[in-house]
């Protein structure tokens, strides 16, 4: 027999530390979109350790379809960087798998 939690704890062993932490970062901002009563997606943008960007859905608020987690914060790395680039070169960290639209513009983004 095994133990549901052993297997539940162990079962995250592949991550790295810092997969765990900037997971955490996403899930705040999901928190953070959740406190603001909108959809509680978050996600953050991680380039050689460090954040370029998070972001929570702001579909509610905007009242715009298209203003997910991980199209907000390309459009934030877009607004810092001015160029595409260092998102083809991060690591996204989402609390849920993209949909379609947003798996197409991040495909299309190189990620």
């Amino acid at each position: 027999m095994h133990d549901d939690k052993e297997e539940e704890e162990g079962s995250h062993d592949h991550f790295s530390v810092d997969d765990k932490r900037f997971m955490r970062v996403a899930l705040a901002a999901a928190q953070e979109a959740y406190d603001t009563d909108e959809v509680p997606v978050g996600c953050a943008f991680v380039s050689n350790g460090v954040v370029l960007a998070t972001a929570g859905n702001e579909t509610n608020h905007t009242r715009n379809a298209t203003r997910h987690a991980e199209l907000v914060a390309t459009d934030k790395i877009y607004d810092k960087y001015k160029s595409c680039d260092a998102i083809r070169h991060s690591t996204l960290y989402v609390t849920v798998e993209p949909c379609v639209m947003c798996a197409a513009a991040l495909h299309i983004l190189g990620i």
